[in-house]
């Protein structure tokens, strides 16, 4: 959801990994750390000194004996004047934050709106508020709206940098109304401190915050306070936000009791026990369960979880995986990825040390019930804190499991630096599975310079007699410059141990020993349309641990091209070599040797920018593949009919050829998705998608009633088809599967 709010942001490294290597029972003060100079002094807010009704009109008196906030143009030209009229207040009382928005534009018929529904964005403009209320610089809740006047809202850690910058699926109780003239259009929100977890210092509370507003037909971003574009996604990085006081205000601590209902019809054709025919089975299964959210103190939350259901869950994209190695997906229930920023460890790669999709999912990606979990999260004493667990029951072939994580982070020196520990456990089916790691962030001189580690090691109940170094764990090291704008790069390395075993992690080789470096330039022009070119250079090796042999090394040469209007093409060139000691199939067929290859290949790729109503984009690859060529073309293309209709598509051909073993290897994967809004109220998204490697089909519908924040009447729709009927013996009906689930859920709070 976040990526067009955050419009204007791109990596110029592209997204390279943090990643680095343990220190181990640190208590003391890191020599050469950098303490940043005092402290700005906390700006004062505010207090209102009338009522505030959220009628996005602006017309309270209250409004104008609050000072309008200094913008500054972000992008895409930073600190020119904005070509457009902003004013901005933000106020307080006991209860709530308060923002006035009057964003004026001298062609309000070009005023981009994209979409009427929650939580979607599709870019156009948008105003954005965001909250650092922790002010720990690394965590922070965004509240955005549109034109149209639809919410949404989300999380960000990690001070919004790596692969999980941001969580659009967490959800809070606010408000936000607007209205639109032929001056332009306005918006009000209020933020209640209910919604906010958050310290207190006697009287005093001190929080981050900024303002950002985008122009969408200009990709014209304007923010408070003055934020230069020198990372990723500047304008929503909490660590440059400005430090604002409250006084007299404290904090509230409701609780939220969500139960749902839900009803599922499902149909399953299976083989029959003699494998001579097929069965259909039909089931009704009727439901209940729920969540509970309540504040233990002022900063640490409690969630409860019952017979935890995601049926409106959106589908994984279709994919074909090309490599040896296993396909990350990217996790979508609600439950792992509110706050999931504060299990983030060490690590921004691929590899990670607690993945939350080995809980309450098979490894290929079919639901678990869950019983029962919980999960803690928060601050205590200066320590950010998390906890989980969750207990699931047997089913599809797997034992019913415990499983536990443990999170723990402290701020070292200065509030960019850090030290935290990690543990994860599972138990299930006479097994056990224990992590403990520890990592490091530290902020070297100042700047943008960060050296980043981590030390982890794995106990389970399986005896192994691995050799090298750290058998059972990992270790890593990483210096990197964070910057968009001149010189970036990164050098690291590390180990993992043939027996390290995160049974909750996600890790793509275990045994190798590996080294990258980076480094990119990013030079801002005065060409008209063109606002930035970055050319880059990388390169990685990685080799068995325990021995000087190498398995891959590639080298690869990139520019990247960021246009004002916010799209972004790419071009590089790879070369590649692989020491495969054991071969890999593509298919039942094809299949790719053990053997020394060197390859080279090219891509080309246009992302196309979120202030495009329509448009596509797209990616190309052509060159050598191990010891055969590959042909691959993808496009994306969109169109907003309306704010009320949007379809997107995608579609994409992987065609390989290996002549010398007269073999090829061609897979289609095509996906259309219209989405239909009634209004911010009542939407309906439709995935269709057909998957030729895997021969299925597939059909997901869903309907959401939002009737209130909190209270969602759910309709869900699922349909499998086999698309090559004759491919088994006995020959098998079109329909696989289908389900109907109804599901309502309802919010009291007290």
């Amino acid at each position: 959801m976040y990526a067009g709010t955050m419009t204007g942001g791109r990596a110029c490294v592209r997204r390279w990994t943090r990643s680095a290597v343990a220190l181990a029972g640190i208590t003391f003060a890191v020599p050469g750390l950098a303490v940043p100079a005092a402290a700005q002094e906390p700006m004062p807010l505010p207090r209102l000194t009338g009522p505030i009704e959220i009628d996005g009109n602006l017309s309270d008196a209250a409004w104008q004996a609050v000072a309008p906030l200094e913008l500054t143009v972000h992008a895409p030209r930073f600190g020119v004047p904005p070509t457009e009229q902003t004013t901005i207040r933000v106020a307080y009382d006991n209860d709530a934050i308060y923002l006035g928005a009057w964003m004026y534009d001298s062609d309000p018929d070009a005023i981009k709106v994209h979409s009427v529904a929650r939580d979607v964005d599709n870019g156009g403009d948008f105003l954005n508020l965001v909250i650092d209320a922790y002010n720990d610089n690394q965590n922070a809740v965004v509240f955005a709206t549109t034109p149209s006047g639809n919410r949404l809202d989300f999380q960000l850690q990690n001070d919004a940098e790596g692969p999980n910058a941001g969580s659009p699926s967490w959800d809070a109780f606010w408000d936000v109304a607007v209205s639109r003239d032929d001056r332009g259009w306005f918006a009000e929100m209020r933020v209640p401190f209910s919604s906010l977890r958050f310290e207190q210092d006697g009287d005093r509370v001190v929080m981050g915050l900024s303002v950002n507003r985008l122009i969408g037909r200009k990709n014209e971003r304007q923010t408070f306070p003055a934020i230069a574009p020198d990372w990723a996604l500047a304008p929503f990085k909490p660590s440059q936000a400005r430090d604002v006081s409250f006084d007299g205000i404290r904090p509230q601590r409701p609780i939220f009791i969500t139960p749902y209902a839900a009803a599922r019809h499902s149909t399953n054709t299976a083989l029959d026990a003699d494998l001579t025919g097929y069965e259909r089975n039909d089931d009704l299964d009727v439901d209940a369960g729920g969540d509970l959210k309540y504040a233990l103190t002022n900063n640490l939350n409690l969630d409860l979880t019952v017979n935890t259901d995601f049926a409106e869950v959106e589908v994984d994209d279709a994919r074909v995986n090309l490599t040896r190695f296993s396909l990350f997906f990217p996790e979508r229930r609600q439950f792992f990825l509110e706050r999931e920023g504060i299990f983030d460890f060490g690590v921004a790669d691929l590899d990670r040390p607690f993945y939350s999709r080995r809980i309450g999912l098979t490894p290929e990606g079919e639901p678990v019930p869950i019983l029962a979990g919980g999960r803690i999260n928060g601050r205590v004493a200066g320590l950010d804190l998390g906890l989980l667990s969750m207990q699931t029951n047997d089913a599809s072939g797997q034992p019913a499991e415990n499983t536990g994580v443990m999170r723990l982070r402290t701020n070292l020196g200065s509030r960019d630096s850090y030290l935290g520990m990690l543990g994860t456990s599972r138990v299930g089916g006479g097994e056990h599975n224990v992590l403990l790691g520890g990592d490091v962030e530290l902020n070297v001189g100042g700047g943008n310079d960060y050296l980043t580690g981590e030390i982890l090691q794995t106990f389970d109940s399986r005896p192994d007699s691995a050799e090298g170094v750290l058998p059972r764990g990992r270790g890593r090291l990483r210096l990197e410059r964070r910057s968009r704008r001149g010189l970036g790069f990164g050098v690291g390395g590390g180990v993992t141990g043939a027996a390290y075993r995160p049974a909750l992690g996600f890790v793509l080789r275990t045994g190798v020993w590996d080294a990258s470096a980076e480094a990119a330039y990013g030079i801002l022009t005065d060409r008209a349309g063109l606002r930035q070119i970055s050319p880059s250079l990388s390169g990685s090796v990685i080799g068995t641990n325990g021995a000087r042999n190498v398995e891959t090394w590639d080298v690869t040469a990139g520019v990247e091209l960021d246009f004002d209007s916010g799209a972004l093409l790419t071009a590089d060139v790879t070369t590649t070599h692989e020491d495969l000691a054991t071969g890999f199939f593509l298919d039942d067929e094809v299949e790719v040797p053990a053997g020394d290859y060197r390859f080279t290949r090219a891509v080309l790729a246009l992302t196309a920018a979120q202030s495009w109503s329509s448009g596509t984009g797209f990616r190309a690859e052509i060159g050598e593949f191990f010891d055969g060529r590959i042909t691959s073309f993808e496009v994306s293309p969109f169109w907003g009919i309306s704010p009320y209709v949007r379809i997107t598509g995608a579609y994409r051909i992987d065609r390989l050829t290996f002549d010398d073993r007269a073999q090829t290897f061609t897979a289609h994967v095509f996906r259309l998705r219209p989405a239909i809004s009634l209004d911010a109220k009542l939407s309906s998204v439709f995935t269709i998608q057909y998957n030729s490697a895997a021969d299925v089909a597939t059909l997901n519908a869903r309907l959401r009633y939002n009737f209130a924040e909190g209270n969602d009447l759910w309709v869900v729709y699922g349909h499998v088809a086999n698309t090559d009927i004759n491919a088994v013996s006995p020959v098998l009906p079109r329909t696989d599967a289908t389900a109907l689930t109804v599901k309502f859920t309802y919010t009291f709070r007290e």
